[in-house]
């Protein structure tokens, strides 16, 4: 971490007590760079997980990738899907909500 002598050296600004740290030129690039990681750490677990899931399924012959591609999900599963991808979206992009109009 930097120390406020460090950074009177290497003219840091550092952020005030209660203040998000700005590393990037404008804090809406901060923001947008938190967001695209969110995601991309979201996607790969996500990924990960359902490649785990179809090979103990298709190992066990249960289920093939096939059937998974052909379901129709009922009013349930939809209303379901619909909560988990606001849940999504908000982890991912709230931090651009914060940011309010300009």
């Amino acid at each position: 971490m930097t120390t406020p002598d460090e950074a009177g050296q290497h003219n840091i600004e550092l952020p005030k007590p209660g203040e998000e740290p700005v590393f990037l030129p404008h804090p809406l690039l901060d923001h947008l760079l938190e967001a695209v990681i969110a995601l991309g750490a979201e996607l790969w677990i996500e990924r990960d997980r359902r490649r785990i899931v179809e090979t103990l399924l298709e190992q066990k012959g249960l289920l093939t990738r096939a059937e998974i591609e052909a379901h129709v999900p009922s009013d349930d599963e939809q209303r379901a899907r619909q909560e988990a991808k606001q849940q999504l979206v908000s982890r991912t992009l709230g931090k651009l909500k914060e940011m309010g109009p300009s």
